[in-house]
């Protein structure tokens, strides 16, 4: 996580963190759904939870595994200092 990551889109100095799985996965019934991350920083972070997923998926038949679409994160698309904005900036943003 100390590495940096780059895209064709974008890079960053670091991941963020892979401490909390409900942030980038949440569970319907039978359906696991892998969350697009909103921070550039955390956009490879559910590669983290994959095998746990694909053997959860792979020992249940009525198990579906669903992604949902992700952003390329490219500059024009994304605000870096949006978490610094206030509610108002944001709301503008």
């Amino acid at each position: 996580f100390e590495q940096n990551i780059r895209t064709p889109f974008f890079d960053v100095a670091h991941q963020y963190c892979c401490v909390c799985p409900r942030d980038a996965v949440i569970t319907f019934g039978n359906i696991i759904m892998e969350a697009s991350m909103s921070r550039r920083d955390r956009y490879f972070e559910v590669f983290s939870y994959r095998d746990t997923i694909e053997k959860l998926w792979k020992n249940d038949k009525n198990c579906l595994w669903k992604a949902a679409p992700r952003t390329s994160m490219r500059d024009d698309m994304f605000c870096p200092t949006w978490n610094e904005l206030c509610e108002d900036e944001k709301l503008r943003a």
